[in-house]
């Protein structure tokens, strides 16, 4: 069962990758992400090598800032994203269909599962970086050089996780990856 909520959205990806071609999309973008995350890390530790002041820190800021602003013209090429035409009823309440998925009780379980994975993971980033940063007094350049490792190991393994969720199932795939996620926070 889908919420109608859900039902009356597309997603532009669904437009232009065939199904069976989603995992091998998904993994080919993971691999690109975590590349482009570990030469965004690798540069910001260059930038912040040392005992960094204020401005760096600003530098860092503001190459993200212009980068953002740069990517939107581009994003416009991206296809898809055609309007859907709405066949709701607009008759009513018009939060019909949050009710509707509020009552879906195995998508409320998934939806909690997700928020509580992904708040754990977000804690956990911030918690270690502070540990490293204020226990260890690690300096942030290093930090960053670190983190662009995980990324590396992470980016290592997208393949096998793809083809995994090819075999056994994207559900399958994402749980044993988060308990492996939640076996090295630990």
């Amino acid at each position: 069962r889908v919420p109608l909520l859900l039902l009356q959205r597309r997603n532009w990806l669904h437009e232009i990758v065939p199904e069976k071609q989603r995992s091998s999309y998904f993994s080919a973008e993971s691999a690109i992400s975590n590349l482009l995350n570990v030469l965004v890390a690798a540069a910001q530790s260059l930038i912040l090598q040392g005992d960094p002041d204020v401005w760096r820190f600003l530098i860092v800021y503001g190459i993200g800032i212009a980068s953002g602003f740069i990517s939107l013209p581009l994003m416009r090429r991206v296809p898809g994203g055609v309007p859907v035409p709405d066949s709701s009823d607009h008759s009513g309440f018009a939060f019909r269909s949050h009710f509707a998925a509020l009552h879906d009780k195995p998508y409320i379980s998934f939806i909690v599962f997700a928020a509580f994975c992904f708040a754990s993971l977000a804690w956990f980033g911030s918690a270690v970086i502070l540990y490293m940063r204020d226990a260890l007094d690690i300096s942030p350049g290093l930090i960053l050089l670190l983190t662009s490792f995980g990324s590396v190991a992470v980016m290592l393994t997208i393949g096998f996780w793809g083809r995994y969720a090819d075999h056994a199932g994207s559900p399958h795939a994402l749980a044993l990856s988060l308990c492996g996620a939640a076996l090295m926070s630990l």
